[in-house]
């Protein structure tokens, strides 16, 4: 009987052991899955979007830039032929019109003869009153010589500074229109687009404001989002691109540091990976290499941290892989103070960054 006691004992423990496993792992599994509020995940998009626009990074998928590739070889194809086709019409066009001037000449020389003929019967006749009319003539056209140096004169401090204001336009253009595939990212209509996209995240913001509350998150983190959406308006309407896109980096970092307050398996890291990318590419292209060195320390700093907590299947995967040396290459770039070459490895990480994330994401919802 007491044997029969025991063994009870035994069994009813391991019924009570198994039966507590099912909800331990899902507290567990609840506390890993725990998702980016809707609005948050809207607010990154939009401000994507404006990033994009302010002639920053691409933030699409390795598909997404093979057809931005496509496109682009498609459309300097149809250019070049076009230039072809415009090159031989001229050359037709020119060969008609030699062939009109030949022709054209040969009735002139014909012409000349007879006028010279005639010239002669005339000469001596207008030989006395010639002297009196080519003094005139001299006296007026030495007065006009000089109104038109005078003229000349005043006209060069004029166009010296046209061409000064010229060459500084030309060399902002060129700086901003550096870009993925010689794509030229930035247009004065982008404006318009940028300002419809702000005036969208004024509504997605606030509705994300009580979800940052519920977090705990500061009045300070969050008013340091909100001085930053606000200059963003001003700087559209003075059209100020440079201030922009400060303003847009500022709003990425406020963004990556709310993501910290959230358990999912998108590492915040990879989001501060992701603002800091942007203010490198934007400082950078501003011409601030000191700063964009101090963000890339910082950036190398994250991908330290980021390491560890990636399991070892993820840690050993392609895109983690890609996106490590595409961080070192980016960083090289950086120290090397290589424009072209910046431009290109920004985008090499942000479209690492959404391979990543994509990944991630999907692991989080099976």
């Amino acid at each position: 009987m007491f044997k029969k006691g025991i063994l009870f004992f035994i069994i009813l423990v391991q019924i009570l052991a198994l039966s507590g496993c099912p909800g331990e792992d899902k507290s567990a599994k609840e506390e890993e899955t725990e998702q980016f509020p809707n609005t948050m995940e809207q607010a990154y998009e939009e401000l994507d979007q404006i990033v994009t626009l302010l002639n920053g990074p691409i933030f699409g998928s390795r598909d997404m830039v093979e057809q931005l590739k496509t496109q682009q070889l498609q459309m300097l194809t149809e250019i070049a032929a076009g230039q072809n086709g415009k090159t031989d019409t001229e050359k037709q066009a020119g060969n008609g019109e030699s062939a009109k001037k030949g022709q054209e000449s040969e009735s002139g020389s014909e012409k000349m003869e007879q006028g010279e003929k005639e010239g002669k019967k005339s000469e001596e006749q207008e030989n006395s009153g010639s002297g009196e009319e080519q003094g005139s003539k001299e006296q007026g056209s030495e007065e006009k010589g000089n109104k038109e140096q005078e003229s000349e004169q005043d006209k060069k401090p004029e166009e010296e500074n046209a061409q000064k204001t010229g060459a500084k336009e030309a060399e902002k253009t060129f700086r901003q229109e550096e870009s993925l595939f010689g794509i030229s990212q930035w247009k004065e209509e982008n404006w318009k687009m940028i300002k419809v996209l702000t005036d969208s995240l004024y509504f997605t913001w606030n509705g994300l404001q009580p979800e940052l509350a519920k977090k705990g998150i500061s009045a300070n983190q969050i008013g340091y989002f909100n001085t930053a959406l606000e200059d963003m308006s001003r700087f559209i309407t003075e059209k100020n691109i440079e201030d922009a896109q400060i303003a847009a980096f500022r709003m990425a970092e406020a963004l990556a540091a709310f993501a910290s307050y959230y358990r999912t398996k998108v590492p915040a890291e990879l989001k501060r990976i992701k603002s800091l990318t942007v203010g490198i590419h934007f400082f950078a292209g501003q011409g601030d290499w000191e700063k964009s060195q101090e963000l890339a320390n910082q950036l190398q700093q994250e991908f330290s941290k980021l390491k560890p907590l990636m399991q070892n299947e993820q840690s050993q995967s392609q895109s983690f892989q890609m996106l490590e040396f595409s961080l070192a290459d980016l960083n090289n770039s950086v120290q090397k103070q290589d424009l072209n070459l910046l431009v290109l490895r920004t985008n090499l990480v942000t479209s690492n960054l959404r391979e990543m994330e994509n990944e991630l994401s999907q692991g989080q919802k099976q």
